[in-house]
């Protein structure tokens, strides 16, 4: 009688640890993801500045750290100029983009 009580108890327990184990994968993918363009602007004016770039970059870094996510591959994080195609001294959504879809996509996490 006592088995059957704690069987429904394993199972809950069971699916409440898988839930949490997919959410916390689910966090740490869209960690990795690429940023849209407005995530980066702060002053809506069409454009990413070196500044803009570097802040949220630093701002992801350092979320990164603190949750104790793997920093493998952070000497590798792209620089801003690899996104300012042009030159111009700032990035433009295409520029962000087409830097994005040129960029490998690593499956594990970086």
């Amino acid at each position: 009688m006592k088995v059957h009580a704690v069987a429904p108890r394993l199972g809950l327990a069971l699916v409440a640890a898988v839930a949490s184990a997919s959410s916390a994968q689910t966090e740490d993918i869209s960690a990795r993801a690429p940023l849209p363009f407005a995530s980066y602007g702060t002053d809506d004016n069409g454009r990413i500045s070196q500044q803009e770039f570097e802040a949220v970059a630093e701002q992801r870094q350092a979320a990164r750290a603190q949750s104790g996510a793997p920093m493998r591959g952070a000497a590798n994080a792209p620089s801003f100029a690899e996104f300012d195609s042009d030159g111009d001294g700032t990035a433009t959504a295409q520029e962000l983009t087409a830097n994005q879809a040129q960029r490998p996509r690593s499956s594990s996490p970086q």
